[in-house]
């Protein structure tokens, strides 16, 4: 089959939807599919390029601040790997260019960030479509700018087979919305519900995005579920690497990155100071490492918590190869639960293959984190918003002893092999394959 994947960022770029996508990508490649990724530009790569067997595209800008670093060149860019050994504070220039654009560019632009992305990659899809013979399409979102692009597409070509993969939610996500909610809501709605009408088939990876969006627009039986992608490929590659933490300490570590109103750092902080208030002899017990970038609008968060200073620990965000090796060596892996109950982090995949203890912290009943460990023995759950949280997390700490890797090989090779690569591609090709739905069927 000829596919082409629309996405809006893709090598070197290293973000979840890089990750999973470019693993289908190479894996489909390497069963003979011929493989096609639209993406945006970056400075300094080839407008076009074979990556392992997959053809790469690139038109247009991401993003306005991918716009400027194509402009200036930059070597450097957000969400790409750059290590680091502390927190560092935004410039007083960017904090300003950060006020100037939130209080208008993106109070203004539709239907995402990456709208600049719309024109030149849309044009660009026609065109390697009609060029490559592409049978089928594959747009995932985030952003939703890639769903508006396989919908004109859908339209323009109207027997090309599309996928529409919602790896987050657009319409529906009203903790962090994509757009000035205010002022778009309806045409939100109205856009992703065409996106829905019109695609041949539709993907999510929790079954708690598509119940609410059932609530929001009726019944959905052409959205199948298929859940994040464990990339057997770097973890194999991460073997090569050797990562050692800090000791004689208890380390313990969060992966991931923050987002305002979904993933806030604040209550994990909260109940560390919490701890060492009571026992301040944590403090020559235990280190606290954060693997991932950490936005400028959290670092006031972390300098509010003075008390925990001497035992955080910061590593920026790391290739993921190494980023893996480090998490095999932790002796708890921490996560902070979504605000939400319709997200289910792309990282929960790896926590499980590290068979390492997880602390999860939960802010809600309906934690998809929760219902994806329901099996694993090794969990502990904490409900940050029970009146006793502080007293279970300082607890926790108190009795934490160092552990050796919790499951066997044999064990954790059976609870990964759903989220491999064939059997997570192969549920995305059985979807393509799926035969065209008349209209009016939902």
């Amino acid at each position: 089959m000829r596919i082409l994947i629309l996405l809006a960022q893709y090598h070197p770029a290293a973000n979840p939807n890089v990750f999973r996508w470019s693993a289908i990508a190479e894996h489909w490649a390497g069963q003979g599919h011929e493989v096609h990724v639209l993406c945006s530009r970056r400075s300094g790569l080839p407008a076009g390029e074979s990556i392992r067997g997959v053809w790469v595209h690139r038109a247009g800008h991401a993003t306005l601040l991918d716009w400027a670093y194509n402009l200036l060149g930059a070597a450097k860019r957000r969400g790409e790997a750059e290590p680091e050994q502390g927190l560092r504070e935004p410039s007083r220039w960017r904090r300003a260019l950060e006020r100037a654009v939130s209080a208008t560019w993106r109070k203004l632009y539709w239907p995402d960030g990456s709208c600049l992305w719309y024109g030149p990659a849309l044009r660009k899809a026609k065109q390697t479509i009609q060029a490559q013979q592409v049978e089928a399409i594959i747009s995932v979102s985030f952003p939703f700018t890639a769903h508006l692009i396989g919908l004109a597409c859908k339209r323009r070509f109207p027997q090309i087979r599309w996928l529409a993969d919602s790896e987050d939610p657009f319409s529906i996500l009203e903790a962090q919305p994509q757009n000035n909610f205010a002022l778009y809501r309806r045409l939100n709605y109205r856009a992703e519900a065409a996106v829905f009408r019109t695609a041949d088939s539709l993907s999510a990876t929790v079954g708690s995005t598509r119940q609410a969006y059932e609530k929001q627009f009726g019944a959905l039986p052409r959205m199948a579920i298929v859940p994040p992608l464990f990339d057997e490929l770097s973890w194999e590659r991460s073997l090569e690497y050797h990562w050692e933490p800090e000791g004689p300490y208890l380390n313990l570590g969060y992966f991931g990155t923050f987002y305002t109103g979904i993933r806030e750092p604040d209550v994990l902080l909260e109940l560390l100071e919490q701890a060492l208030l009571r026992a301040p002899q944590l403090s020559g017990k235990i280190r606290m490492h954060f693997f991932g970038a950490i936005g400028g609008e959290f670092v006031p968060a972390f300098a509010r918590h003075e008390g925990i200073q001497s035992i955080l620990r910061f590593h920026g965000l790391l290739p993921k190869v190494e980023a893996l090796a480090a998490m095999r060596r932790m002796d708890v892996l921490v996560n902070i639960g979504n605000q939400t109950a319709i997200q289910l982090p792309s990282k929960c995949v790896d926590y499980l293959a590290a068979g390492r203890p997880i602390l999860n912290l939960s802010h809600n009943a309906a934690d998809a984190f929760r219902d994806f460990f329901e099996t694993y023995p090794y969990i502990r759950h904490i409900d940050v918003t029970a009146p006793g949280a502080a007293d279970s997390f300082h607890r926790y700490l108190e009795d934490l002893q160092p552990e050796a890797a919790t499951e066997s090989p044999e064990q954790l090779q059976a609870r990964l092999q759903p989220y491999t690569v064939g059997p997570i591609a192969g549920l995305f090709l059985d979807l393509l394959n799926r035969p065209f739905y008349a209209k009016g069927e939902d």
